[in-house]
């Protein structure tokens, strides 16, 4: 569901629900957040190695980008 959340806001949508979903902000920060968490809780729970690589490869691609 945030992943097509997030495509949702990518195509320049707005997400009309305020608060909240599935524990993220509906805000592409809050979206791409909740994403990286979930692929990480997943990561952590698989018993294949290169499933794990790949999980903590795709949080690595969606973390929200930061202004240094």
């Amino acid at each position: 569901m945030l992943d097509a959340a997030l495509i949702w806001l990518r195509v320049g949508k707005t997400l009309t629900t305020h608060g909240a979903w599935l524990g993220a902000n509906l805000d592409q920060d809050g979206v791409r957040t909740g994403l990286e968490r979930c692929y990480r809780d997943l990561a952590r729970e698989t018993g294949d190695m290169w499933a794990r690589f790949e999980l903590v490869d795709r949080a690595i691609a969606i973390r929200p980008r930061t202004n240094l």
